[in-house]
């Protein structure tokens, strides 16, 4: 949009002028939408957060675009840029069309058909771009889910998508960069090349022992050495790049108008949230919730732990941990230390460590692969027990109440610090879901009559409520954002603003996550509950352990 988002006053009466839009992406069940309109008189802190988010200016990086559609008419196939042609068909060999040979032909047809995909997503995103690089802002209306996570409306380009998506949008007002600005600006370009681990400190020193590299990526970033490509954002470091030379070779950097978002992201966010639901002090550290000198990473923190088990296994002689020794790394199980807070089942987890002990070791003993995976996948639940102690005994609270709680075939349901009702949508679903005719397959519009799923809400509810305790903490940064006059934007867990308003923006993060977890929140989701259901009996809150949440604000 080139004009600011309409305000949400209600429901469905938001976000763009010409076309309705709904604050919620439902599944169509009555069963959600109702309590939105019920209360929607104690829903103003969600449309005022929205209307903060679609209060953002955004802008199209027209460098970075121009390097977007030379690496198209170049042939693409790098960095998000997909190829423009189609893979060729292998002819027969002398032997004729073999079994190899069919192979090879699916897999080209294959790869053919996802190459289409992503070429047809990639001419839309330009369209898109070409049509609003001219302008000198546009906006993004945004609405929520049922869980209250917020997303923009508009689908084909936005900040929330992929690397490409978020380096070439940036803030369409400059802000200059002071200097604690153009400090910020050196740690997120140190961050985007893969230096988030170090003290800041060392992040400050890699980017003054590195300047020649960054140059060379803003004056030749297709004619140079194209290191930016190998980078786990390029875009988004193509664009620090470029703007930290800028600001470089302004007359003088204090001064230099700073368009790009810096970002702020959390140390496995849902970890955070159980820790400091629970005041577990350990978890707490190892997630960045308390001070410390240099950042804690969790994921080497838990695989420490997972490498000490696996060792003591191996004096024992166990025939896993000996052939799995040197092969347990950081990578191979990030996935699921990070998916755990989010109800990751054990043969989920199971998958994602097989995922990723093929990409990093392909000639890993095929007959070996499950007994190895089940294994590994064992020792990272038992290590994330010892150190989220507090954490798992609240999802496990969190499990049985909504068990008790859905029985009777009754709706989970929850308000959220911020008033949102929360409905989960998990039903049983029958054949009678669609309706199918000689010419088409109708799917039916509101399947809300359908019987609850108590399992699939039970197994669901946990990530699903610290989710709404995420985007209730969003929502309160967002607003008090705005209030002081500080442009933001946000992707969930990573918080955005000018390199300038970095430092003030960090207090309010802080600020407004001890004031959200000062409130008795597990309480409170057990006598609401208890009023919905006066004849339940739902289990006693898990003792708090002891955190201090105002120590956060030294974090």
């Amino acid at each position: 949009m080139v004009i600011p988002p309409r305000p949400w006053i209600a429901p469905n009466s938001g976000g763009y002028y010409s076309t309705q839009a709904d604050i919620m992406r439902f599944l169509n069940y009555k069963v959600q939408i109702d309590p939105l309109f019920q209360r929607s008189d104690e829903m103003d802190y969600i449309f005022r957060g929205l209307n903060a988010l679609g209060s953002t200016a955004w802008r199209v990086n027209k460098r970075l675009l121009k390097i977007a559609e030379t690496i198209w008419e170049m042939g693409g196939g790098m960095v998000e840029v997909p190829p423009r042609f189609d893979l060729p068909i292998p002819t027969p060999g002398p032997e004729g069309k073999t079994p190899e040979w069919k192979k090879a032909v699916r897999r080209v047809n294959k790869t053919n058909t996802e190459n289409h995909s992503l070429r047809m997503t990639h001419v839309l995103k330009i369209d898109v771009l070409d049509e609003m690089k001219d302008e000198d802002r546009f906006y993004f209306p945004h609405n929520i889910d049922f869980r209250g996570r917020v997303y923009p409306l508009p689908g084909h380009l936005n900040h929330m998508g992929s690397d490409f998506g978020r380096g070439i949008l940036e803030f369409a007002s400059g802000v200059p960069l002071g200097k604690r600005g153009f400090w910020w600006l050196q740690i997120h370009l140190a961050n985007l090349a893969g230096m988030d681990k170090l003290p800041h400190s060392e992040r400050i020193k890699y980017v003054e022992n590195n300047l020649e590299e960054f140059f060379e990526v803003c004056d030749k970033p297709l004619s140079g050495t194209r290191s930016w490509m190998y980078k786990d954002d390029p875009w988004q470091y193509l664009a620090a790049c470029i703007e930290f030379t800028e600001a470089v070779r302004s007359f003088n950097p204090e001064t230099f108008l700073s368009h790009i978002p810096v970002h702020q992201d959390g140390s496995c966010n849902g970890l955070q949230h159980y820790s400091a639901l629970g005041g577990d002090i350990e978890g707490a550290r190892s997630v960045n919730v308390l001070p410390s000198e240099t950042p804690r990473d969790v994921y080497t923190e838990v695989l420490k732990i997972i490498q000490q088990k696996i060792a003591k296994d191996k004096l024992e002689n166990h025939p896993m941990a000996i052939l799995l020794e040197g092969k347990i790394q950081r990578k191979i199980v990030k996935q699921t230390i990070m998916t755990s807070v989010y109800g990751v089942t054990f043969i989920g987890a199971r998958k994602q460590i097989q995922n990723a002990l093929i990409d990093r070791f392909p000639d890993f003993p095929v007959e070996k692969m499950f007994d190895a995976t089940v294994y590994i996948a064992k020792k990272t639940f038992d290590a994330l027990e010892d150190l989220f102690k507090g954490a798992r005994s609240i999802m496990e609270w969190l499990v049985i109440c909504a068990n008790l709680v859905c029985k009777g075939q009754k709706n989970l349901t929850w308000i959220t610090p911020l008033g949102l009702p929360v409905v989960q949508p998990y039903r049983k679903h029958s054949k009678f879901d669609t309706v199918s005719t000689i010419l088409q397959q109708v799917i039916l519009e509101d399947i809300g009559y359908l019987p609850v799923n108590p399992r699939r809400n039970a197994t669901a509810f946990p990530p699903n409520y610290v989710h709404s305790l995420d985007s209730s903490h969003m929502f309160m940064t967002a607003v008090e954002c705005q209030e002081r006059g500080i442009v933001y934007a946000s992707v969930h867990d990573s918080y955005w603003t000018h390199a300038r308003h970095v430092d003030e923006m960090n207090y309010i993060l802080r600020e407004k996550f001890i004031a959200l977890y000062k409130r008795p929140l597990l309480q409170e989701l057990r006598n609401y509950w208890l009023s919905q259901n006066p004849d339940l009996r739902l289990p006693e809150v898990p003792p708090y352990q002891g955190l201090n949440i105002d120590d956060v604000m030294y974090s």
